[in-house]
This record gives structure tokens, sequence and C-alpha cells, in this order.
């Protein structure tokens, strides 16, 4: 026998209260606008450091804003074949930044980033 009754279910989840708000966070630069498309069209299909063409990726240069929070820019994209963005121990990914590949190859990823938008007039 119970010596105190039982607790009444609530009729409403507690997030129906008001104290919790759950709102889809906006798009905050996830997805390429229309106008950064137009501009990737333009971009030879080219690897800017092995030179090869055909099938090529975009690599997106991180732009650092604190030690551990790296952020993505559409605008700042260069062209790469797969070996050279992450499958060989001399691509961007393995080694780590654009920074480590400029030192490793000689090739400025960002200046040329940086190039090719400025160039732009879309």
């Amino acid at each position: 026998m119970r010596r105190t009754p039982l607790a009444k279910k609530r009729a409403t989840p507690r997030r129906d209260e008001g104290r919790v708000r759950h709102e889809r966070i906006k798009d905050r630069g996830r997805f390429p606008t229309e106008h950064v498309k137009r501009y990737w069209e333009t971009l030879e299909r080219r690897c800017v450091s092995c030179g090869r063409s055909g099938e090529t990726v975009i690599h997106h240069i991180l732009a650092r804003l604190s030690e551990k929070l790296r952020q993505r820019d559409h605008r700042f994209v260069v062209m790469l074949c797969p070996g050279c963005h992450n499958m060989s121990d001399t691509s961007v990914h393995m080694l780590g930044s654009e920074a480590a590949f400029h030192s490793a190859t000689g090739i400025d990823l960002v200046e040329i980033a940086c190039a090719n938008w400025s160039k732009y007039d879309g």
C-alpha cells in the first residue's frame, strides 16, 4: 500500500510552457548563394597545384577566427585534384592547413583564392 498518492501526469509537455524555445537557427552561410555558385562556374576546372584537368574538387580556404574556431567562406575557394586535396601525403588536408601546404609545395592557395575572387565581377 502506498502512503502518498501518485502525482498526476502533465497535460502538456514542458517545452510547450514557453520556457524552452525550439527554433531553427538561421542559415549562417552553410550553403552557397546563387551569386557564389555562378562564381564557382567561372573557375577553371584545373588543379591549381599540379595542373591536372578533369576531375577537380572545390577546396574552401578556412579562416581561423580563434584557436578553436575556423570558418569556411564560399567565396575563397580553389580547384584541386583529389590527390592534391586529400588523397596524397602532400595534400592540403593530410598536411593540416594551407600554410603547411604552402611550405611543402611552394603554392600559396590563399593568395590564389583571393586573386580569383577579386577578378570575378559577377
